[in-house]
Parts: structure tokens; C-alpha cells; sequence
């Protein structure tokens, strides 16, 4: 996906990310619990990311509980400070150019938001229906959270 938006190879990302000393987070998205026909189904709709998750320490429900989950896309972070709002207008100005069609959100289609800080928000998209699945943290702190609880409708 990112290739056919930027137009750089994932081997070459992953090589400008390094030196740019961009911190990778890996994102897990937990399901319902785990049934091997509904593991099947999921498997084919989602692909190779789709895997068994056994819940040893109890924090997302019974302990030693399994559930389907599947892999969602890096989140990023990176080493520099965030800009104040006063001087962002500029500074995407001067960005404008560095940017393909389509990696800016110039592509012509509106994209509905996804992923929510928490389940009320992710809850409200849903009775909207414009989204299939929402996510929201599973941890309170929103840099270290590496689970995500989702809502979807099948």
C-alpha cells in the first residue's frame, strides 16, 4: 500500500526510517474469542496477518482465553519536537511539493476515521455506520498501546 502511494520501495522506507531515527510501533488489533470456523473466515478476509492470540495475563478478559487478532498498520514516531500551530501553515507550504498525489489526501476520496482514543468515540462512529470497523486503545497511554479493541459489523 505504501509503495503504490509514495513510490518508494519497502526495504528503502525501512532504510530512510532507520536513519531518521523514526521509532516503529507495531499494532494488534484482538477480535472476538476463538472459534476455528470464525479464525478460518477471518484468515481469508484478512490474510496472512491473521493469528491466534492467547490472553495469559487476563487483561483482556478471562486469563488463558484465545481470541482471533490481527496485525494493523505501524504507527510512527518520530525524534523531533512537534512545531507550534502558528508556524504550520508555513512549513506545509513548503512540504507541498515534496509529496506525490494521492500520500498528501488529494486522491478525491473521503477517508472516514478509523481509529478513535476510546471506545465511546469508537461507539459513535459506529451508530453513524459509515465504517465497517473502528478501533480504540486497549492501554490508557495512547504512545505505549499496542493492543486495539474494534467494533466491526459483519
Amino acid at each position: 500500500m505504501q509503495n503504490t502511494i509514495t513510490g518508494v520501495p519497502e526495504r528503502t522506507q525501512r532504510h530512510y526510517c532507520r536513519v531518521a531515527r523514526i521509532g516503529r510501533q507495531t499494532n494488534i488489533a484482538i477480535g472476538s474469542k476463538y472459534i476455528q470456523e470464525e479464525f478460518e473466515q477471518q484468515a481469508w478476509q484478512r490474510g496472512r496477518a491473521t493469528f491466534k492470540f492467547t490472553d495469559n495475563n487476563g487483561s483482556h478478559g478471562r486469563k488463558g482465553c484465545s481470541y482471533i487478532a490481527w496485525h494493523l498498520p505501524n504507527s510512527y514516531i518520530g525524534p523531533h519536537q512537534q512545531t507550534a500551530s502558528g508556524r504550520m501553515r508555513k512549513i506545509n507550504r513548503r512540504l507541498q511539493d515534496l509529496v506525490q498525489k494521492g500520500a498528501r489526501g488529494n486522491s478525491g476520496r473521503k477517508v472516514e476515521k478509523r481509529y478513535h482514543a476510546n471506545g465511546k468515540d469508537a461507539g459513535r462512529a459506529m451508530n453513524r455506520g459509515k465504517e465497517s470497523e473502528v478501533y480504540w486503545p486497549i492501554v490508557a497511554e495512547s504512545r505505549q498501546s499496542h493492543l486495539w479493541a474494534v467494533f466491526s459489523f459483519e
